[in-house]
């Protein structure tokens, strides 16, 4: 039967048979008879838990390539990727604890994990598979074939089935109901006419509404604002405001929904107390929405999102993406497409289908522009269900499951860039219902949802608000949210209920710097730009390091007071603050030791040593590679840039540490500021208990 290779639209080959329906004219002989017609090779394809592999030369594989051999084509691509040639070939197919295949969807055997080891390099690979709906192999490779028209009237359709079944089947997910709508909503048919939307003042009328998540970027236009507010109320110009709203108006109309919420459109931009009062209702307004529309690929209002995808590689797009984000990439990998390739599939003996495979088809949610900004991350957590246009196709995602258009397949590198919906409210019935007698239980319940606001946290930090002053009042609603169950003050970013230890927040790298104006107290994580690492439940109460448990705090909060700056916001910006700490303290150095393996900014590790430590007046090199010393010492992480060696710091005892043989200290770094008050610099951890034991305790205030 014919076989072609043949060059699609975007420059891949495509290495496929047609109008062949044996599976056998995939392969060469070699291959289908030592691989592919195997039990082993079954095995690969119907477990979790596989291991095979054989040998061949380069110049079996060359040859069998020439021939037609999609296999071999394969492996000869590899190679010559990495520029191997004549030497022996081993190819090794491992399956546990498959990472793609755990986070991918739809569930089923979609990916696949292969070694290849020659003289000299031994790399992994990916495969990506998709078969086709009439195929045998199709009962268990559930992938269909990437869909890129996610605005075609099947795509609509797909939507509205989404949502339907979500409503009646989902028993984790909020049946969609009528709420009272936010203080204006777009009206997009406003008196029966589709073509005539308009803003409406609802007036605490009730109905169903959708939200939209995106990113502004620099050039959105038409906002409502003092000047044009009478007009839109009478009708909204769409061809005046930015393309990314006004797909977002036409798909809502064609969902069958008469609302929508557009933060642009619907709070008056040019007036700060109407902002200061829908951004306090913020909570409500995304969780009483039937869904969320995500305009998860446009990095600007000025894009839009409903055009159809690109055939364009997805590692190259993801790679593009990378390089936006500062990334090195090799240059070959933003220019050469891969392939795609057909292969038998074998799921019984003498029971073979086909599937296709290819190595590009993830498409990391962390790269998305819409999951670079902080505003929408908590859209997407306080909002039931959402519909993401992503770079690469449509898909729907709810509490209870993640779906693409026509079933096509996503793997997610980054698992957690994208938030689930909250389900604060099953975690407030646990607390109701459990006995609150059950100490074990009790503290399970606490893990879960300190463990949510940590990863939460984690994950906000790493974005960006184009406004300084947006860095806690882009979370407020989700704070607002978790303010139902850990029952604390919410002051500046932390929870007064458990303070001295969420006060130990490192920031990872030296990517990160302090803002130029004041946006929160030194002790808060909302005072740095860049990521931080908050502390997690499980390094407050037992262990997350391993080794190290939590003993004892040695550290009391006498007061913590902060001023906000709209008593409107309780969960939002503040002004001022400050935190008033019993504790042990007393002074230390900073010193840095070269670490030419570490990835940080400036290839050093800082340590604050005790003033008893015969190192004080030196450079303070090769500090660790003497034990005695390091007894007078502890290892530095410093919140930002900017700090030198010898520099004078205070160190502030807050928490024991039991690390089995001994105990350690951690605690806050601090440098004097004016009116003896002090600021935070860092932490450090790792000091030997005997370096704060005979030190009197004392009142310090930090701001």
């Amino acid at each position: 039967m014919e076989q072609t290779t043949s060059t699609q639209n975007d420059g891949r080959a495509d290495h496929t048979r047609h109008g062949s329906e044996d599976p056998k004219s995939l392969v060469c002989e070699k291959c289908w008879n030592e691989v592919f017609d195997t039990d082993a090779y079954e095995t690969i394809c119907m477990e979790d838990d596989y291991a095979f592999k054989y040998t061949r030369s380069h110049h079996e594989i060359q040859t069998a390539a020439l021939v037609g051999c999609n296999w071999c084509m394969f492996i000869m691509s590899e190679l010559v990727k990495k520029r191997v040639a004549q030497t022996q070939v081993t190819v090794e197919f491992k399956g546990k604890n498959d990472p793609f295949r755990k986070s991918s969807t739809p569930v089923g055997r979609n990916t696949y994990h292969l070694y290849l080891r020659t003289a000299g390099h031994y790399w992994g690979i990916h495969l990506f598979a998709y078969a086709h709906a009439a195929d045998a192999a199709a009962e268990f490779v559930t992938a269909r074939k990437l869909q890129p028209d996610v605005s075609s009237d099947s795509a609509v359709k797909q939507c509205r089935e989404w949502l339907s079944d979500c409503a009646w089947s989902h028993e984790q997910c909020r049946k969609p109901a009528a709420s009272q709508l936010p203080t204006r909503v777009v009206d997009v048919s406003a008196g029966g006419s589709s073509d005539k939307p308009r803003i409406l003042e609802t007036r605490g009328k009730k109905g169903e509404y959708l939200t939209l998540s995106y990113c502004w970027g620099k050039q959105s236009v038409g906002l409502l604002n003092t000047q044009n507010q009478a007009a839109y109320y009478e009708q909204l110009d769409v061809t005046a405001i930015s393309p990314t709203l006004r797909d977002a108006i036409d798909l809502t109309k064609r969902l069958g929904f008469r609302f929508i919420w557009i933060d642009a459109l619907c709070i008056i931009q040019d007036c700060e107390r109407d902002k200061e009062k829908e951004l306090s209702c913020m909570r409500r307004t995304y969780q009483d929405s039937i869904l969320t529309i995500v305009a998860s690929s446009a990095s600007g209002a000025d894009e839009g999102f409903l055009a159809d995808r690109s055939n364009e590689d997805l590692g190259i797009l993801m790679n593009r993406h990378l390089v936006d984000q500062g990334v090195s990439v090799d240059q070959s990998d933003l220019s050469n497409p891969s392939s795609t390739y057909e292969i038998p599939f074998r799921y019984k003996s003498g029971c073979i289908g086909r599937m296709f495979f290819r190595t590009d088809y993830y498409a990391g949610d962390l790269l998305e522009p819409v999951n670079r900004r902080a505003w929408t991350l908590q859209e997407q957590l306080l909002t039931p269900r959402h519909l993401l246009y992503s770079s690469h196709t449509l898909q729907w995602r709810c509490r209870s499951r993640s779906r693409n258009l026509d079933d096509s397949l996503h793997v997610d590198m980054y698992q957690y860039a994208f938030m689930q919906p909250l389900a604060i409210d099953e975690h407030k019935a646990s607390f109701n219902a459990e006995d609150e007698g059950d100490e074990q239980a009790k503290q399970q319940r606490e893990a879960a949802i300190w463990k949510s606001w940590t990863d939460i946290l984690h994950q906000y930090c790493i974005r960006q608000a184009s406004l300084s002053d947006d860095k806690l009042v882009a979370l407020g609603g989700a704070a607002e949210e978790f303010s139902r169950v850990l029952n604390g003050r919410y002051v500046a970013g932390l929870w007064d209920n458990l303070l001295c230890d969420q006060l130990l927040w490192e920031c990872p790298g030296l990517r990160r710097s302090r803002p130029a104006q004041y946006r929160a107290p030194s002790w808060s994580w909302a005072a740095i730009d860049g990521p931080v690492m908050p502390a997690r439940w499980s390094e407050l109460h037992g262990g997350l390091k391993k080794g190290r448990k939590s003993k004892s705090q040695v550290a009391e909060v006498v007061e913590c007071k902060i001023v906000l700056k709209s008593q409107m916001l309780p969960f939002g910006a503040v002004i001022d603050g400050f935190i008033k700490l019993r504790a042990a303290r007393r002074p230390g150095r900073l010193f840095f030791e070269e670490d030419p393996s570490s990835n940080l900014d400036d290839h050093y590790k800082a340590f604050v040593i005790w003033e008893d430590n015969e190192m004080w007046q030196t450079d303070g090199r090769s500090l660790t590679s003497n034990n005695a010393l390091a007894v007078r010492s502890a290892r530095a992480n410093l919140d930002a840039l900017g700090h030198t060696s010898k520099e004078e710091v205070e160190c502030l005892a807050v928490k024991e540490i039991d690390s089995g043989h001994d105990s350690n200290v951690d605690g806050l770094l601090l440098q004097r500021a004016e009116d003896g008050l002090y600021r935070r610099i860092g932490v450090f951890s790792g000091a030997k208990k005997a370096a704060f034991e005979h030190i009197e305790q004392e009142e310090v205030i930090i701001i």
